[in-house]
């Protein structure tokens, strides 16, 4: 890969400026200012972001890393100088560019069924969990607890199958329309349209099979090849 330059610091290709920054943020606590020289690192960086003026706003006081609020995993935020804060992404930084207008479409449909999926996931643990409260896991059979699995899509009907089907079958084009417009705060975008939510939530409760995996199987599938 090409060699990229952030401000003043040189990385031989954009993995290696993404394990640097992905470094900084988990050498500090949740809820930490991040301090020089850091700090300005992460300022460099915002230069490169593809929403860098909303993002800066009314101007950058501090960075520090924080959680989403449905969020289990840390990122970097940024407080304004006027009292408002934002999520920052390095990943899109680094890469100068945010994701397609057909993974902004997925991760919208994805988050329309999020709740069926929270449900399913109730209702199994409710169904069949053992003693310990656990259940075994469909890819591997060893026993997981709720906070050590994922609710996962059977193949065939895979959620990039299923979704892929649907948005052709309704001859949807991804363009940016259907999707709720970046805004603070705003982690994944959302479909706009009430009833496009209702008719794909309709059609994924009719086709899906949902399973129980454990995590750390899921992402192993994930990094094999299946499609994220």
């Amino acid at each position: 890969m090409p060699a990229i330059d952030i401000g003043p610091l040189a990385f031989r290709s954009n993995a290696a400026a993404k394990a640097y920054y992905r470094a900084i943020l988990h050498a500090y606590p949740v809820g930490a200012v991040i301090p020089e020289p850091h700090a300005s690192h992460l300022l460099w960086l915002l230069d490169r972001h593809p929403e860098a003026a909303d993002k800066r706003g009314a101007g950058v006081a501090r960075f520090r890393v924080d959680k989403p609020p449905k969020g289990k995993h840390p990122c970097f935020w940024i407080d304004r100088v006027d009292g408002s804060a934002t999520d920052f992404s390095f990943g899109w930084a680094i890469d100068g560019k945010g994701p397609s207008r057909l993974m902004e479409m997925r991760q919208a449909m994805r988050e329309a069924i999020n709740g069926d999926a929270m449900a399913f996931r109730r209702r199994f643990f409710e169904e069949h969990a053992d003693t310990d409260g656990r259940v075994p896991c469909a890819l591997t059979g060893v026993p997981v607890s709720p906070s050590e699995c994922h609710v996962d899509h059977a193949p065939p009907h895979t959620f990039v199958a299923l979704a892929t089907a649907f948005l052709a079958e309704r001859r949807i084009s991804p363009d940016g329309s259907h999707v709720t417009a970046p805004a603070d705060n705003q982690f994944v975008p959302r479909l706009v349209d009430a009833a496009l939510a209702a008719d794909w939530q309709a059609y994924h409760r009719a086709r899906a099979k949902l399973r129980v995996v454990e995590r750390d199987a899921h992402l192993r599938q994930g990094r094999g090849g299946r499609e994220r």
